[in-house]
């Protein structure tokens, strides 16, 4: 058993170590440096820990615990600084934030560095020596340490979440997807911290990160969610007075704007998703393509509608989606 999961946490920090050198060689997305630092730190307390748990003597045991704190502490100041790079406020991630960040993971290692004050942190009871999966004891400043941790992954995972809801319908799903991958090992930390059931002993957040080293990576280069567009759109394209709608090669309703509802008389925008843009604007007419023609990507395209009462046009030069616009009709007048 112990052999299986020191075997597991190795798997788990030569994997985040990997993502890390992938994230470091496609360092072009504002978010890389700050990514990889975070699988980075991940990496190296998951390998910490492999070797904490094949330790046979208890120095030996306690000497590579003390070592994975470089690692835990900088997890925080790297997930806050990458969920700030990630939704658009990378010009708050300055020398002097993260400098301020570093601090108290900085006097956590002095503090274990230090016998005198080692214990004030963690340490192996004596009580300990001989069990494979002793728990470890925690001193007043390991309390503080955690709740320091979990104050900035909360602080974060709350601006990304703040920041996710204001993003375009079509990209919901996948970005519910990041915010469960990130609290997986989250919870599991809580739980192990706590000393919850089995997971005191066993405290499995390097391995889980796997799955949050992975989606992430995924977003920020595969899904490309790391790029602002999105987050503009629900700031703006939402405000704006002209119906906008987002067209498939099919020239069916990817997205839209509330104007654009207002425009087909529908409720919601989500009324309009998957639905043709001929089947919502019967009366125009050339809107819907011959059957079994799909457009090609990059094929240029003009439509010309006639919204409100007033001329409007769908453009597509290039990608797989055309947008559309024109005026919609407010509720109000005056």
């Amino acid at each position: 058993m112990l052999s299986l999961l020191a075997s597991l946490m190795v798997a788990a920090g030569l994997l985040l170590a990997a993502l890390a050198a992938y994230v470091a060689w496609r360092r072009s997305a504002p978010a890389a440096a700050s990514l990889a630092v975070l699988l980075l730190a991940v990496a190296w307390w998951g390998l910490a820990y492999a070797a904490e748990l094949s330790a046979t003597e208890l120095a030996t045991k306690s000497r590579w615990g003390d070592l994975k704190y470089v690692g835990i502490g900088a997890l925080g100041p790297s997930w806050l600084a990458f969920v700030l790079q990630y939704t658009g406020r990378g010009h708050r991630v300055t020398r002097r934030l993260l400098v301020v960040l570093g601090i108290e993971p900085a006097v956590v290692l002095a503090l274990l560095a230090v016998p005198a004050t080692h214990d004030l942190v963690r340490f192996y009871p004596a009580s300990a020596a001989g069990d494979d999966l002793p728990v470890v004891g925690t001193g007043p400043v390991f309390w503080v340490h955690l709740v320091y941790t979990n104050a900035l992954l909360l602080v974060a995972t709350v601006i990304f979440v703040s920041t996710l809801v204001r993003v375009s319908p079509v990209y919901w799903r996948m970005s519910m997807t990041m915010v469960a991958a990130a609290l997986l090992p989250w919870v599991a930390n809580l739980l192990h911290n706590l000393e919850v059931g089995p997971f005191a002993r066993v405290d499995l957040t390097p391995f889980l990160f796997i799955v949050t080293g992975a989606v992430c990576v995924w977003g920020l280069f595969r899904a490309h969610l790391v790029k602002l567009a999105p987050v503009a759109r629900g700031v703006i394209v939402d405000t704006m007075a002209d119906a906008v709608f987002v067209l498939d090669a099919f020239r069916r309703v990817l997205d839209a704007n509330p104007a654009a509802a207002r425009v087909v008389g529908r409720p919601r925008t989500a009324d309009l998703i998957g639905r043709s843009l001929g089947e919502l604007l019967p009366d125009q007419p050339g809107l819907t393509p011959p059957t079994g023609q799909v457009e090609a990507t990059g094929t240029p395209l003009e439509l010309t509608l006639s919204v409100g009462g007033r001329p409007a046009t769908a453009a597509r030069s290039a990608g797989t989606s055309s947008t559309c616009s024109g005026s919609a009709p407010t509720s109000g007048g005056s």
